[in-house]
């Protein structure tokens, strides 16, 4: 038997106004997905516990099967899916690029994303493209856009966190 699993990640929504405090998705016309789910089965999967939210990377990790102890981040599985090469104990991180500006001797997060194309972004990354120090050797690749990797190489901890305030207005 064959199967195809279908996730709409991200598709839960609020009821708007302006469709009459209807869901987006409910309010859409949609004659694909309701042929799909008219012959198909559906429902909800609650990963961990219901109401208990959860990144999308992690979650597709828990409906594929896998132990939440296994899970090596999104960083490294998708830079294993561009073909990058990696160790078992490298650590691999998503970055893009963002704006900052200085004010008050800080810097804060610009909202939007930089106006610059992918070639003018590859040859930015390449510029800083390696840092070696004490052993620890981290690597900057570019991806596309202005997304790229951070892979970290040596004696490294998984156990990391950036300054991302994720907010506008906020100190980096």
């Amino acid at each position: 038997m064959r199967c195809i699993l279908v996730i709409l990640d991200g598709i839960g929504d609020r009821g708007q106004d302006c469709f009459g405090g209807k869901t987006p998705l409910y309010a859409a016309y949609t004659p694909h997905l309701d042929h799909l789910a008219a012959i198909g089965m559906n429902g909800l999967y609650h990963t961990i516990l219901q109401g208990i939210p959860m990144s999308s990377e992690t979650a597709h990790f828990l409906i594929f099967g896998y132990d939440l102890r296994d899970f090596p981040g999104r960083g490294y599985i998708e830079a294993k899916g561009k073909g990058i090469p990696l160790k078992d104990t490298d650590v691999a991180v998503l970055c893009h690029l963002c704006c900052v500006e200085s004010n008050g001797g800080n810097l804060w997060l610009r909202w939007g994303r930089p106006e610059i194309d992918g070639g003018a972004a590859e040859a930015l990354m390449k510029e800083v493209e390696s840092y070696e120090s004490d052993g620890i050797r981290i690597h900057l690749r570019h991806s596309k856009g202005i997304d790229g990797f951070v892979i970290m190489e040596g004696e490294v901890s998984d156990r990391i966190t950036d300054s991302d305030p994720i907010y506008e207005g906020k100190p980096v």
